[in-house]
């Protein structure tokens, strides 16, 4: 949550680490065009760029494998 939310530090870069080789994201609504977590994290940035004063009320995370899914929520 720190590099995604930290100015200057996010960027798919940052996160490449931490993501699987050949990943795939999924969030054509959200985020059009953006296809791994990597250009999530580009395409992210931006999006905070624009919203530096918004208060988080809440988030989620939802991690999957195969068919399988995870959903956390906090």
């Amino acid at each position: 949550m720190r590099i995604a939310y930290t100015p200057g530090e996010a960027s798919g870069d940052a996160v490449a680490h931490l993501c699987a080789p050949d990943n795939t994201f999924v969030g054509p609504t959200t985020f059009p065009g953006t296809h791994t977590l990597e250009q999530y994290a580009d395409a992210h940035v931006e999006l905070m760029t624009k919203l530096d004063d918004l208060p988080f009320v809440s988030f989620h995370v939802e991690f999957a494998k195969e068919w399988n899914k995870l959903a956390i929520w906090e």
